[in-house]
């Protein structure tokens, strides 16, 4: 890690001048005494220097670098962070990192309160994503600062940014007294540039696989901890010596999109297999247990591999899976990998056919299709009550205020022989003319701070709760510091793109700054601009109950029809219903949201349009983990199109694997979507 410590350049500068001082005085003896610098002069600058190097270290010293070498693309990013305090006494105060220019959009992070002690304490942080975007050095600042002082720690530059290639990163549980060399043949199996064709441009993205090789001990203990990784490796005794803290943690992170990969052979005990249960039961197929006598995964029935999607995640269970690089080309094993990184079922075929997947050729202009969505968003957040003011009223004031200032003040002032007065009254039509178009824009935009929401609700095929997407819209009546409480979940600004009728002025005037303890407790501080919407997403693992209030076993996707979807839900008016049958998106009947839910439950990664379904949960400040189902048509039609009825024409979708039913209730200016699963 390159480090430019403040400690080092001052005492650098105080070395130099003390031993200015002490040659001169070196120079004035030699030039009296006719001899050479005593030896008592040098041994006093030797001295000096030897105390100026030890303050130069300073009593707090850090190391910061990244577990990634590169973060995943979009992702929250996680630290090892070290600090050595060798002062006296207790320390206490904060870790405050700053990602510093070239993107304005990089967050600030302060950390929740510490406490050092005497000697190294080592400590791992979830931190926001950092700007990823560019051909640029990713460099952190960092000082500790305390109630009465800022310690600089200095710089630490994490190498390069991502430029147009996407990064995948693959979590490699490893013990603690085995080497990472052991786990290269089958984390490499799992990396996506083994079936990536050649890249012809932009929008065909290159990718690259980074492995994260993390002590089976130090796994996270919560869900969100795996956000910044695609795909978790479990082999042998990697899985094995998990607690039944990160057990949970990694069910719950699955259940809500994330992929696992288990390979053992090893006997497992009741909390292992529970876990592999869970998970199982957790699938709309319901595929049965797989154990021998002894508690050990059995599936050579099975082509060597169990392939399973529990809620909205992807599991594999090997036993033990791939020892060979000859066994790593099986067809087999080779669905198993497509499995976990959510290919489309075309894309899938074609990389068991051909060995790699196919860049769709008749891709439009995804990044602006992208766009749009974030433009229905907004629009559908936008407060009723927002009006511009007209520009006839604009014209009418102006007008007002020329004919004021130059006939009117003329003409009256010339008759009352006053025209000296001028100089008042210019400025106080001037001051009065200010106020009136304060007072009328304040009339039209509002005068009160307005906060709006949509959220997003997703629950398995058994009704729990798996994961909850809110994106908050803040509309500021003034220039204001807006601070946001967030708990157990992850919070990332996003932009409103150009297009909607505010335009695409930056809503916050500074990067955000997140203090705390991230994502468990922590505040979001915003500066934000009058009258500008700024959109926030927040993404959470633990939504707690379904309060909906819905008839879930009356509303499943293969039943329901335009005749008697409203005797079901009963009393709930006020809805609009949509299915999923079959991998196809259909309404009951015309709502206003059709074009927008059409296009967040389809996947959306402008980059990768046609290749993955969906991908893991990440929590950024896009749509790409919410997707559904695949694009199944001209993504034209999708703010365009009426909804489709259940008893339109027959239609032979690409993908039948979901089923699912949408509810959309509105409840004041904030909107909440429902998304249930159900068997096929």
């Amino acid at each position: 890690m390159k480090r430019e410590c403040a400690f080092a350049s001052s005492a650098r500068r105080a070395v130099g001048t003390a031993l200015r001082a002490v040659l001169s005085k070196g120079d004035a003896i030699k030039r009296t005494a006719g001899s050479a610098v005593p030896a008592c002069v040098v041994v006093q600058c030797a001295l000096l220097f030897v105390a100026m190097c030890a303050q130069a270290a300073g009593p707090l010293t850090a190391e910061i670098r990244p577990l990634a070498l590169r973060p995943r693309t979009g992702a929250p990013e996680t630290l090892e962070v070290t600090l050595n305090w060798t002062g006296s006494g207790l320390l206490e105060g904060a870790l405050e990192l700053t990602f510093p220019s070239g993107d304005e959009g990089s967050p600030q992070y302060r950390s929740h309160d510490l406490a050092l002690t005497g000697g190294a304490q080592n400590f791992r942080l979830l931190v926001p994503a950092t700007s990823q975007d560019g051909g640029f050095t990713r460099e952190v600042r960092a000082r500790f600062v305390t109630t009465t002082d800022a310690i600089d720690l200095g710089r630490f530059d994490w190498g390069t940014r991502q430029g147009n290639e996407r990064t995948f990163t693959i979590c490699v549980s490893k013990p603690r007294l085995r080497g990472a060399a052991q786990d290269f043949a089958l984390w490499q199996s799992l990396r996506i540039e083994r079936f990536q064709p050649a890249t012809t441009g932009y929008n065909n993205a290159g990718a690259s696989t980074l492995p994260v090789h993390v002590e089976t001990e130090e796994m996270p203990a919560t869900a969100l901890g795996y956000t910044p990784y695609d795909i978790v490796l479990l082999e042998g005794e990697g899985f094995t010596l998990l607690r039944e803290k990160q057990l949970a943690a990694l069910s719950k992170w699955v259940l809500a999109g994330g992929s696992v990969c288990l390979a053992t052979s090893e006997p497992l005990d009741a909390a292992h297999r529970g876990f592999i249960e869970g998970l199982l039961a957790a699938d709309v197929h319901e595929p049965p247990p797989a154990f021998d006598a002894e508690g050990r995964v059995a599936v050579k029935d099975k082509g060597g591999s169990l392939l399973a999607r529990p809620g909205f995640g992807r599991l594999v269970v090997a036993a033990p899976g791939p020892q060979s690089n000859t066994e790593v080309e099986t067809a087999n094993w080779t669905r198993a990998v497509t499995h976990l990184w959510k290919f489309r079922r075309a894309q899938a075929d074609a990389i068991l056919e051909e060995g790699k997947w196919r860049w769709p050729t008749d891709r439009k202009d995804s990044y602006r299709r992208y766009n749009e969505l974030q433009q229905q968003l907004a629009n559908i957040l936008a407060p009723k009550q927002v009006r511009i003011l007209p520009y006839p009223i604009v014209l009418l004031v102006l007008a007002a205020f020329v004919v004021v200032i130059g006939p009117l003040d003329w003409i009256v002032l010339g008759r009352l022989r006053m025209r000296r007065l001028t100089w008042v009254t210019f400025p106080l039509a001037a001051v009065a003319c200010t106020a009136l178009t304060v007072f009328l824009a304040e009339n039209y935009m509002g005068r009160s701070n307005h906060r709006s929401a949509l959220t997003i609700t997703d629950l398995g095929h058994d009704g729990r709760i798996l994961r909850e997407t809110r994106f908050e819209m803040l509309f500021p009546a003034r220039n204001q510091d807006v601070t946001t409480d967030v708990r157990n979940a992850l919070c990332v600004p996003m932009s409103v793109s150009y297009g909607v009728y505010y335009g695409n002025r930056p809503a916050s005037a500074s990067p955000p700054r997140y203090e705390g303890l991230f994502p468990t407790g922590y505040k979001v501080r915003q500066s934000l601009r009058q009258w500008t919407p700024q959109m926030n997403r927040l993404t959470s693992f633990d939504a707690g109950e379904d309060k909906s209030g819905m008839p879930w076993e009356k509303l499943d996707p293969q039943d329901l029809s335009v005749g008697n979807f409203r005797n079901r839900i009963g009393s709930n008016a006020g809805i609009e219903l949509y299915v999923i049958r079959s991998g196809e998106i259909l309404g009951l009947e015309s709502g206003s949201l059709y074009g927008f839910i059409l296009a967040l439950c389809q996947s959306r990664d402008f980059r990768w349009p046609g290749i993955f379904t969906v991908i893991g949960p990440n929590g950024s400040a896009n749509f790409e983990d919410l997707a559904l189902v695949p694009v199944t048509f001209d993504p034209e039609r999708v703010a365009s199109a009426p909804p489709r009825l259940i008893n339109s024409e027959p239609y032979t979708p690409e993908e039948s694997e979901v089923n699912a039913t949408i509810v959309v209730r509105r409840e004041g200016e904030n909107v909440h979507i429902y998304r249930r699963l159900y068997a096929p």
